[in-house]
Formats: C-alpha cells, structure tokens, sequence
C-alpha cells in the first residue's frame, strides 16, 4: 500500500486494483480509507491469480507501459470471525484499559480501538489525536505511564520489536496483554532486512510489499 500511494500522487498513472478474497465493498471501503478514491476496484473471488492477471491485461491491451504488483501469497483461512486487528483487540480486552500502541501511522487500528485512554507512539504520524511524535525507544525513556494492552506494530526489524516488546513488558500492569503484529512470514521476501520494494519517507524506512 505504501508503494501504491508513492506512485499514487502522479495524475497520470492510471490503477486498477483486482482481488480474490474480499468483497467489492470491503475494498472501497479500505480504498476511501487510505484517500485512494481513483483507483477502481474490483472483487472476482476465487479467481485464480492467473486469471485475474490475464483480466487485467486484457482491460489494459493497449497500454505498453504497466506494472502488476502481485505478492502471490496464500494466506491461511481466519479461525474466527474477527478479521481486523481492532476488532481481536477490542474483544480481548475493555474500553477502560489503558492503551499504547507502537506504530500508527494512518491509525487504521488506532482509530478503531474502543480504550477510552490511549497514546500512540511513531516517528512519522499521518494524523495527530493522543500521538507521541518520536520513535518508541525514546517514548520508553521519558514515559512514567502503566499500561494494560499494548500492540507492538512498529518497526518490523528484529532489534527493534525486541527492543518494543522488553520495553512493554516493563510498563505492562499485572494480567495486562501485548498484541504483536507481523511476526508470521509467508515467503522468503517478507523475511528480508530491507524489503525490496521500499523507499524512505522523513527518514524513516516505508515498505511497498507485504514484510
């Protein structure tokens, strides 16, 4: 997504987004969150990759210039109906924990936890509601606040989430959670240092595949 959105801010540079697995609904709505409003979508599901990229070569037969971006990866059926990260978050905890988490960005799981007290920690925030602009390891130096959920969804290097989840184990009340992301590699690429799909923003490494 973030590859996307690089390319995204040049006019000319037309999109078409086409997946197997999710509704046409739900990718609009994920499209309008990220302002992706001209990218077309659409949902053909349980169409084999293959096939969707021969869909989308023939749409586009007479365009020369064109890049699929296709992760080929197969991921594992959901062993429960909660699909989102807020949505595992909200239903193992209460609205009247107190909640961190490392790694905003846009706060698409921020902006949907039900904490009535929460903060969030990252060097490059897209938005500014109860966020600490700086990077986590600096957050742990000044911070003098418990928590009881904390989701560690910050830098994926390995340095830097043992660093997030040693530093959230001191500050984590008793019987308190931590939810850490991506930490499930589907391929080879994903377990790279640096992505081979990347660019830096601010300073601080982005990545455009899935890692």
């Amino acid at each position: 997504m973030d590859y996307v959105k690089c390319v995204y801010t040049n006019s000319r540079n037309d999109f078409l987004l086409l997946d197997n697995k999710g509704t046409t609904n739900y990718l609009q709505e994920r499209l309008e969150f990220y302002g992706l409003d001209r990218i077309k979508c659409y949902s053909l599901l349980d169409t084999p990759d293959d096939r969707l990229i021969n869909y989308f070569k023939l749409l586009y037969l007479s365009t020369e210039k064109y890049d699929i971006i296709n992760d080929n990866i197969m991921k594992p059926l959901f062993n429960s109906s909660l699909n989102k990260r807020s949505q595992i978050i909200n239903k193992l905890t209460n609205p009247e924990n107190k909640y961190l988490e490392i790694g905003v960005e846009y706060g698409e799981t921020f902006l949907e936890t039900h904490f009535i007290s929460k903060i969030g920690v990252d060097p490059d925030p897209k938005f500014n509601e109860n966020i600490w602009k700086m990077t986590s390891d600096d957050f742990f130096k000044i911070n003098d606040n418990n928590f009881d959920a904390i989701f560690i969804d910050g830098m994926h290097q390995v340095e830097y989430i043992l660093n997030d989840i040693n530093n959230s184990i001191n500050v984590l009340n008793d019987n308190g959670t931590i939810f850490v992301d991506d930490i499930l590699p589907f391929n080879y690429n994903e377990q790279l240092k640096i992505p081979i799909r990347h660019r830096y923003e601010n300073g601080i490494l982005k990545y455009g595949e899935n890692w």
